[in-house]
C-alpha cells in the first residue's frame, strides 16, 4: 500500500498537460525539425553549389576560346582612316589603336607584315584637300611624307620628308622604291604633274634608315610590276595600264609582246584588271558603245582567251551594267562584286553586294541593300584568309562606315572610317 501511495505521490507531482498544450508542442516540434532540415539543405547547397564555388575550367578551354575567335573573327588586322587620323583594329582583341598620323592617302604593307604610310605634307600651303583633317595641299602642288609604323609600340619613324612620286615596298621588304619627276632641275609637286611634262624621271631605292640610292629605271619598272601584283602567278605575264589607248594590255615578260583587252570595237575602255589567285583568269571592268551613260560591267577571261583574242565580248547575263562597280577575287572561281546606281531621290547611290561565280555565270546576292554618297573603289576587299570582306557605306556625307562581313553576308564588325587595308598573312 505504501508503494501505491508512493506511485500516487509521484503522479501527483508531474505537470498536468492538456490536450490543447499537447497539440502546440507537436507543432513546435515539427517546426524545429523543419528548421533543422532546411539548415542542412542550405548548407549542402552552399557547399556544393557550382555557381558559388571557384570555377575550375576544363583543360584546354583557353585554346578552345581562341580557336572559336579565329573562326568567327578575322585574324588579320585592318588599318584605315577615321576622323582624320589613321587607326588600326585588332579583331581578336576587339581593340582600336590610333596611330597618331593624319592626312594619310595610302597605306603600304610589305610582304612580311610591315606597315608604311604616305601622308600629305605641307608643301604649297595648308588647304584641306581630301576631306580629312590636317591634309595639306593647294593648286601650287604638294608632297608626301613617308612613315614607317612600328606595330608593337605604335610609334612612327619618318623615312622620307619629301616624296614627289610613286612609292612601293621592295619585294624583300628591306626598303622602298621611289620615283620623282623633275623639270628644270627641280622635282615637280604632285599637284602640278598632270600639267607638266618632266625633263627627267629619277628612280631611287630607299632603305629603312632613310638612305637614298639612285637606281636604273628598268630595275624600278620591274620591281613595280612585282610589287603592285600585276604579274601572273608564274611571272610570265603582267598587266599594263591603258594610258592613252584606254585599253589595258597583257604583256609577255620574255618577248615584250602585248595583248590588248579589246576583242573588237564593242568595247570603248577596259580598266581595273586583276589576276585570279592562280593567275589563270583575269577580271576587268569595261564600257561598251551601246551604253550612253558612264556605266561599267564586270567581265572575265582566261589567259588563253586573251592571248588568242577569243574572249567573250558580250556582257554576262547575270551582271548588268552599273554606275559604280567594285570587285575582288575570293578564289579562282568566285568574285565579290558591288553594283551601285545613282538614285536622284534621295540623291545617293544604292545597290547590292554578291558573289559571282565565273564558271557558272551565276550571281548570288549577299547584301541586298547598301548606300553610298559617292561610289567607292578599292574598298571591297577580301581578307587574306579568304573568309571575310570589307565594304564601304555612307548614308550621310562625312559619316563613312567600314563594314566587315563573312562570305555568307553576315556582318561581324562595323567601324567608323574609310580607306580600309588588310594586314597580309605572315
Amino acid at each position: 500500500m505504501e508503494e501505491n501511495l508512493h506511485k500516487q505521490d509521484i503522479s501527483l507531482t508531474q505537470p498536468q498537460v492538456s490536450r490543447k498544450n499537447t497539440k502546440w508542442l507537436k507543432v513546435i516540434s515539427f517546426a524545429l525539425l523543419g528548421l533543422v532540415l532546411l539548415t542542412g539543405v542550405f548548407y549542402a547547397g552552399t557547399k556544393f553549389n557550382p555557381y558559388q564555388q571557384p570555377f575550375s575550367p576544363p583543360q584546354g578551354w583557353q585554346k578552345q576560346i581562341t580557336e572559336l575567335k579565329e573562326t568567327t573573327l578575322p585574324t588579320s588586322k585592318l588599318v584605315y582612316n577615321s576622323k582624320g587620323g589613321a587607326k588600326i583594329y585588332d579583331f581578336q582583341n576587339s581593340k582600336e589603336v590610333d596611330l597618331g598620323l593624319s592626312g594619310v592617302t595610302k597605306f603600304l604593307w610589305s610582304s612580311n607584315g610591315q606597315l608604311a604610310a604616305l601622308a600629305q605634307g605641307e608643301y604649297g600651303g595648308n588647304q584641306g584637300f581630301l576631306g580629312t583633317k590636317k591634309v595639306f595641299a593647294t593648286t601650287g602642288g604638294f608632297n608626301y611624307l613617308l612613315y614607317l609604323v612600328d606595330l608593337e609600340s605604335n610609334k612612327l619613324k619618318l623615312i622620307l620628308p619629301k616624296v614627289f612620286g610613286e612609292v612601293f615596298w621592295s619585294n624583300d621588304s628591306t626598303g622602298f622604291y621611289v620615283s620623282e619627276n623633275y623639270r628644270a632641275g627641280k622635282p615637280i609637286p604632285l599637284g602640278e604633274q598632270s600639267g607638266l611634262q618632266p625633263d627627267v624621271i629619277k628612280t631611287f631605292f630607299v632603305a629603312l634608315d632613310g638612305t637614298k640610292k639612285l637606281i636604273n629605271k628598268k630595275v624600278f619598272d620591274q620591281a613595280s610590276i612585282r610589287s603592285l601584283k600585276k604579274t601572273s602567278s608564274d611571272s610570265r605575264f603582267y598587266i599594263e595600264p591603258g594610258g592613252a589607248t584606254n585599253f589595258e594590255k597583257i604583256t609577255e615578260v620574255e618577248s615584250g609582246r602585248k595583248y590588248l583587252l579589246k576583242p573588237d570595237t564593242y568595247y570603248t575602255r577596259t580598266f581595273n584588271a586583276e589576276w585570279s589567285p592562280a593567275g589563270k583568269k583575269i577580271a576587268f571592268l569595261y564600257k561598251v558603245r551601246k551604253e550612253a551613260t558612264e556605266n561599267s560591267i564586270l567581265n572575265t577571261a582566261t589567259l588563253n582567251e586573251i592571248l588568242t583574242q577569243n574572249f567573250d565580248k558580250n556582257p554576262k547575263g547575270s551582271l548588268p551594267s552599273a554606275q559604280g562597280v567594285d570587285f575582288d577575287w575570293v578564289d579562282n572561281q568566285q568574285i565579290i562584286v558591288s553594283q551601285l546606281n545613282y538614285i536622284s531621290q534621295p540623291g545617293q547611290y544604292q545597290g547590292n553586294i554578291g558573289i559571282y561565280n565565273t564558271d557558272s555565270d551565276k550571281f548570288k546576292v549577299l547584301i541586298p541593300s547598301i548606300i553610298q554618297q559617292i561610289p567607292y573603289t578599292n574598298t571591297l576587299l577580301v581578307s587574306p584568309d579568304k573568309r571575310f570582306f570589307t565594304y564601304q557605306t555612307s548614308e550621310k556625307l562625312g559619316e563613312e562606315k567600314i563594314v566587315i562581313a563573312n562570305l555568307e553576308g553576315k556582318e561581324v564588325q562595323r567601324l567608323n572610317g574609310r580607306d580600309p587595308s588588310w594586314e597580309p598573312l605572315k
